[in-house]
């Protein structure tokens, strides 16, 4: 009797070690072993590292990553299209980390390697992506999939709950218009009457872009509204849309309703004294990586706080105007290396790779169902909008320094229109002159038109 059962057991036991054996060999046709070097285009070769590098290189030993580091890619006085192709013609890398608009342009150019191919072999999981993300992929790749985006950015409207209970004001709702957000805000205070102690303030904006130029590209972008015609390079600021942006940024901060921080006042201490941090403001429009410094500062007060979705077009409201892609990684169509560039592009977006980072990312992933809420607190008005698709606004082959430039011109215009110098017309009119020829200027510095 015993022999039998030592000869049952011996079978089972041959059985299972059979099961093992197969079960290690599917994994293994699974997850193929890769080897080889592949170098990836990166702002800083230790935040690569840090990021993503490390676990990558205890994952897969074999695969040996060089960073090619860009902190020094771009000037302001660049023709960034131009200067990128070199840039790629020049290192040669494997992996290209690139804007919406380098994805787009170089993916029309056939510099990028399509992925889907590469997708379907692995069954790389695609759905769990968020659907407004792979739409933008496809949009911007002619309907086809050429890199992965690991994460995105966006904002939000805080809101202090405190304030708005003790002023009896209803809470600020999802897809407010900015028209209801700035009337929201005037609700608040007694404005100039009010003592520097008890002045509280309906919004607040981040204090770089705390004034009325600021306030009127936070509605302009929110109504997908462009400065220049990025296709005739013609500035295209003395418009209905952006007079009216400019008219309610204006009206804003005339009632009081908004603290102004002029550019000479941008100390340390006035970003760590925030209005909204502070306690007085009932609302700060910020981007994600604010949250913690929110539930940090109200913690320490005992103050609630809560979030909607930031002020959106009313005749498009899905959609929002902060909404981008950080980075779009793409696999150079030239490399020699692409299974390894894959194996490292598809870890950096993969579900693996997301579940590290839900707790401490400083953008939002692109991976659905990760970051849910932050300490009780629902992220979903983060990832209640959708990526506008079909917007035309183009940044790749306009120079930073007209941005820089332009910026300064209508800020001016306005502050003149506030002190009386200018009417609105009289100001948008020498805007649009004095524009394009910053726009002639800083193009023609680039090489990329003669200076008129």
């Amino acid at each position: 009797m015993r022999r039998g059962t030592s000869k049952l057991f011996l079978i089972a036991f041959c059985g299972l070690m059979l099961l093992f054996l197969a079960a290690g060999c599917t994994g293994k046709s699974k997850q193929e072993a890769v080897s080889g070097t592949v170098t990836i285009m990166y702002i800083y070769q230790d935040s690569f590292y840090r990021e993503y590098g490390d676990l990558f290189a205890s994952k897969y030993p074999d695969v040996s990553v060089t960073v090619a580091e860009t902190n020094n890619l771009y000037h302001e006085t660049d023709d960034r299209e131009r200067k990128l192709r070199e840039w790629i013609d020049k290192e040669k890398p494997d992996i290209l980390e690139l804007t919406q608009d380098d994805y787009e342009r170089l993916a029309g150019e056939g510099v990028l390697l399509d992925l889907e191919p590469l997708i379907q072999k692995d069954k790389y999981p695609m759905e769990s992506f968020l659907p407004s993300i792979t739409e933008l992929l496809k949009v911007k790749g002619g309907g086809r999939i050429y890199g992965l985006p690991p994460s995105f950015m966006a904002a939000a409207l805080f809101y202090n709950q405190d304030l708005f209970d003790q002023h009896g004001v209803a809470y600020p709702t999802d897809q407010m218009g900015w028209m209801e957000v700035l009337a929201l805000a005037e609700r608040f205070g007694g404005g100039a009457a009010q003592s520097p102690e008890s002045k509280v303030y309906g919004l607040s904006l981040m204090p770089w872009e705390s004034s009325p130029v600021g306030l009127m590209y936070k509605i302009g972008r929110a109504n997908q509204l462009s400065e220049v015609n990025a296709q005739t390079m013609q500035v295209q600021i003395d418009s209905e849309g952006w007079k009216q942006a400019a008219t309610q940024a204006l009206a804003a901060f005339r009632s009081d309703s908004i603290k102004q921080i002029e550019l000479k006042e941008m100390t340390e201490d006035v970003w760590k004294k925030q209005a909204f941090l502070e306690g007085k403001s009932a609302m700060t429009l910020a981007p994600f990586s604010f949250i913690y410094e929110v539930d940090e500062a109200f913690k320490k007060k005992g103050m609630q706080w809560s979030l909607v979705t930031e002020p959106v077009d009313p005749k498009n409201p899905a959609y929002a105007g902060s909404l981008n892609v950080g980075s779009i990684y793409a696999i150079n169509a030239k490399s020699a290396n692409v299974q390894a560039a894959w194996k490292l592009i598809s870890y950096m977006s993969s579900d693996e790779m997301a579940k590290i980072k839900s707790r401490s990312s400083f953008n939002l992933l692109s991976r659905k169902g990760y970051m849910t809420e932050l300490n009780g607190h629902s992220l979903d008005s983060f990832y209640k909008l959708d990526f506008n698709v079909n917007n035309r606004i183009s940044y790749g082959k306009i120079p930073t320094r007209f941005y820089n430039d332009f910026y300064a011109v209508m800020s001016n215009k306005l502050q003149k229109v506030q002190a009386a110098e200018l009417t609105l017309d009289q100001a948008f009119r020498e805007a649009q002159q004095e524009g394009q020829h910053a726009l002639d200027a800083a193009l023609a510095a680039s090489g990329g038109r003669e200076e008129k």
